[in-house]
């Protein structure tokens, strides 16, 4: 994946995660908290669909937050900035790294 598609699909992910969780039975309790963990990602791929920054593992993030404990859910939006963009950061510069090894590969081709 392009560095855009992993940064933008995690940002987005944690956007829709957070403002799902809202809905739920602990919040406002407009939607049951099964419901909520099959929402989130099904909202993230129209989103990213329409935005044309497709990265399905960042759909993991958002059930990843959805279905946390007590611990991740007191995060809030800070869990956009410690465990997801440190993570996405770190996956972006090893890609950048490994992909940049070989004189015969130009990584990225566009961000």
């Amino acid at each position: 994946a392009q560095p855009r598609s992993v940064v933008v699909s995690h940002i987005v992910a944690v956007v829709v995660a957070v403002l799902v969780d809202y809905l739920t039975d602990q919040h406002l309790g407009l939607i049951p908290q099964w419901l909520a963990v099959s929402l989130a990602p099904a909202l993230l791929a129209a989103v990213v669909s329409y935005m044309g920054t497709i990265h399905p593992p960042a759909g993991a993030c958002a059930v990843l937050y959805i279905m946390g404990d007590e611990q991740v859910k007191n995060l809030g939006w800070l869990f956009l900035a410690v465990p997801v963009l440190l993570d996405v950061a770190l996956v972006t510069f090893m890609a950048l790294c490994i992909n940049n090894l070989s004189k015969a590969r130009a990584y990225p081709l566009y961000w």
